[in-house]
């Protein structure tokens, strides 16, 4: 049937019908776009939850970076001041062995002196055959 042949009650309910189907249509639409800004909403909140989730993350992924890198400083830092007061105590331990070494030779040497001083006093100073020599020299000349 086309529509020029339909009556006049025909029609009317043919477009209380439409009108149904666009009430429902309309409802439907409606109901549809309402979710989806209601879902719009929700992922606004998801994205800034994630947004501060991301940044907490990051700001602790930041902060145990810095934490090692602190420790490594530090061991470092350990490392170099170990390294620079062992060096000092070597050249501490090298002074003090010269000097011992040195107090050592000395005290050797003070003793050779004394030793041959002491000897070159009794054989040629105050010889006692020097000077029994020397003294039947001068009683023969005169």
């Amino acid at each position: 049937m086309s529509p020029c042949e339909r009556t006049a009650p025909e029609l009317v309910e043919v477009m209380s019908k439409e009108v149904g189907l666009r009430k429902t249509i309309d409802a439907a639409c409606s109901q549809h776009f309402g979710m989806l800004r209601e879902a719009q909403k929700e992922n606004m909140f998801e994205s800034k939850a994630s947004t501060i989730i991301q940044k907490n993350w990051r700001a602790f992924a930041v902060r145990q970076n810095l934490k090692i890198i602190r420790k490594a400083a530090v061991d470092i830092q350990a490392g170099c001041r170990g390294r620079a007061g062992r060096i000092l105590a070597h050249e501490q331990n090298l002074k003090a062995a010269v000097s011992s070494r040195s107090a050592h030779f000395n005290e050797a040497a003070t003793k050779i002196q004394k030793y041959w001083r002491g000897r070159w006093s009794r054989h040629v100073t105050h010889s006692f055959h020097g000077r029994k020599r020397y003294i039947n020299a001068v009683l023969q000349t005169n």
